[in-house]
């Protein structure tokens, strides 16, 4: 099972913005339902990571591949 790092900025209650990083297991797709639970601001970049490897430095995932 591959792992994924999410990096991304949360709106909060009130507005505030507070980054966040996650770890989704899975593929692409659970990424994708993840986000879609998420309030995301936009105007920060989202990164995600693809670890298939737990000793690797990971690989970063373009938004091609994850955003639909």
């Amino acid at each position: 099972m591959t792992n994924y790092r999410v990096e991304y900025t949360s709106i909060k209650p009130g507005g505030a913005r507070e980054r966040e990083c996650d770890i989704v297991r899975g593929d692409l797709e659970d990424v994708r339902n993840y986000f879609d639970a998420c309030d995301i601001w936009a105007a920060d970049p989202i990164i995600v990571i693809e670890h298939a490897q737990s000793d690797g430095a990971g690989r970063v995932v373009p938004a091609s591949e994850w955003d639909v």
